[in-house]
């Protein structure tokens, strides 16, 4: 499209950032002082946010630019500037809780990712499996049989324990707390094909 000179819209510039943060799932992390991050990736996002902003655009809080955005930079292992744009989403859908705990998840950043889970729980923000996984994978790495067993409740009650990624990270987050017993009853309960 630069190449032939043709203008872009928002909903352009949203798509081209998605296009960074899967280019970022596929680029090996790279050390920038004490941080994880995927450098080129990132810096592609970068200088696209930078010809968007040459254009007008804005990331304004419900914009889809500024989803895109969000997951650019959390992908990218930008922490401090995905929680910048996460601020900036006054409605924030389940997609953007889910980028943000995630990327708390991926960098090791399990207190905030608690805290986090903790504010989504005051907001009432909705529970899906994306949300349970990763909250399990934080009671993993914690160490925390009973935020293991919320979770757990909350997998039953919102009828997720048929999923095939729960309750594999479910028994893992179980045997990581020392609980084997309810590693073991889960494991059991897997039907057999």
């Amino acid at each position: 499209m630069q190449r032939k000179h043709r203008s872009s819209d928002a909903l352009t510039f949203a798509i081209a950032l998605q296009a960074c943060a899967i280019f970022a799932e596929h680029e090996e992390s790279n050390m920038n002082g004490r941080k994880l991050i995927k450098r080129k990736a990132l810096e592609t996002g970068v200088a696209m946010l930078e010809d968007a902003r040459k254009q007008g655009f804005t990331a304004d809080s419900g914009s889809a630019l500024c989803n895109a955005l969000l997951e650019m930079y959390a992908k990218c292992g930008a922490i401090m500037k995905a929680e910048d744009i996460f601020s900036l989403i006054k409605d924030r859908t389940l997609a953007a809780w889910n980028t943000m705990l995630s990327a708390y998840v991926e960098y090791n950043q399990i207190e905030k990712g608690l805290v986090l889970y903790r504010e989504m729980q005051l907001s009432k923000a909705i529970m899906n499996d994306v949300k349970c996984i990763c909250i399990l994978q934080i009671g993993n790495k914690i160490g925390s049989l009973e935020l293991v067993k919320e979770v757990h409740c909350n997998i039953v009650s919102a009828n997720f324990e048929s999923l095939s990624a729960v309750v594999p990270t479910l028994i893992h987050a179980y045997g990581s707390c020392g609980s084997m017993e309810d590693a073991y009853m889960l494991f059991n309960d897997i039907p057999e094909d």
